[in-house]
């Protein structure tokens, strides 16, 4: 639904961007208050993540996530390969993108950890990545404000200057009827950046959480049976029975840490 709204929100800016270049429509678009709007929230944005911030929040937003059934058929891959004692498993493991999988494995194929060591090791690196990325989507969801706070300004700024025959802003907005739909548009775009724009960015990165969460919970299940080399039969039944519970998979996870 959210990435249908956004598909819709794209063409319908493109529409009334081309319609405003036409001079039709010409009270749906102002350059200056998407400006004023725009470049005054991507300021906060930067200022507020920084750089690097920015970076990963995009990362996330772009960022194609593993489907449950592709990681559950890949751990079903490696079981069989630790059950048979297959000489192909370092090769594999040296291959793994996936860094908590990889992480893992090379400790389970060494040997170095037992199952119950395995299982607390890892649910200490779950705890800590929903951690973050929960603080994460909290600060995103937090800039909300940021367009709504510009867009009010942008108000502001037109109503004092219409009242007032500031020299400075007639000069920056133009005729009083430029200054009117300044005014006014600036609060629409405000509005628009930050429910239509940003807010599904933070529902975004709330379901990557989420997914993430779930599929680091699928992977710590299948190390733990790799450890005890069980038949990959029955590692199959064990991890596909997340498949049917994945709605509750967060829920359970925030109920154990409690």
């Amino acid at each position: 639904m959210v990435n249908k709204l956004i598909v819709l929100t794209l063409i319908s800016l493109l529409f009334l961007f081309t319609k405003g270049i036409a001079g039709e429509f010409v009270g749906l678009y102002n350059i200056k208050s998407l400006m004023f709007v725009g470049l005054g929230t991507l300021l906060c944005v930067f200022m507020s993540l920084g750089l690097t911030g920015v970076k990963s929040t995009l990362m996330v937003v772009f960022k194609r996530s593993d489907k449950t059934n592709e990681l559950i058929e890949k751990l079903i891959s490696y079981s069989e390969l630790f059950y048979q004692s297959s000489e192909r498993v370092q090769g594999r493991i040296n291959g793994e993108s996936e860094g908590f999988l990889k992480n893992g494995l090379i400790k389970v194929y060494e040997g170095l950890l037992s199952t119950k060591e395995i299982e607390q090791t890892t649910r200490k690196k779950i705890e800590i990545s929903f951690i973050n990325s929960e603080k994460s989507a909290e600060k995103v969801r937090g800039m909300i404000k940021y367009p709504t706070i510009f867009g009010l300004m942008g108000t502001l700024l037109a109503l004092v200057g219409y009242l007032n025959h500031s020299n400075q802003i007639h000069l920056f907005l133009g005729s009083p009827s430029e200054i009117i739909e300044f005014g006014l548009l600036s609060s629409i775009y405000g509005f628009f950046l930050s429910y239509f724009v940003i807010m599904p960015i933070a529902e975004k990165m709330e379901r990557a959480n989420d997914q993430t969460v779930m599929n680091q919970k699928i992977m710590t299940e299948g190390l733990i049976h790799m450890s005890k080399r069980t038949n990959p039969a029955v590692v199959r039944e064990i991890l596909s029975s997340y498949v049917e519970n994945d709605s509750q998979g967060t829920k359970d996870y925030e109920y154990e840490k409690a």
